[in-house]
């Protein structure tokens, strides 16, 4: 996993708290999108979830493609209803 120029995987624990507890807005960002792809690791989760404390913003994000997601499933379903 990279977060910016960071490679998460090739470092220890104490690193991995370290860039947790300094992620970027352009990061979380990231990986909010990515988790809508991918399973997240415990550090990129942990990551997320610190850095929403502290940022209005990366929260509202989250919120927003969130509803994306929802919209586009609930489409999905109907569409799926519509061809039964």
């Amino acid at each position: 996993m990279r977060i910016g120029s960071r490679r998460m995987s090739s470092v220890g624990i104490g690193k991995k708290m370290q860039l947790i507890l300094t992620i970027r807005c352009e990061e979380a960002s990231q990986l909010v999108s990515e988790s809508f792809e991918r399973k997240l690791n415990w550090h990129e989760k942990l990551a997320i979830k610190g850095h929403a404390i502290v940022c209005w913003s990366c929260r509202q994000f989250a919120r927003q493609l969130q509803f994306i997601r929802s919209a586009m499933n609930r489409r999905s379903n109907l569409e799926l209803e519509d061809l039964s």
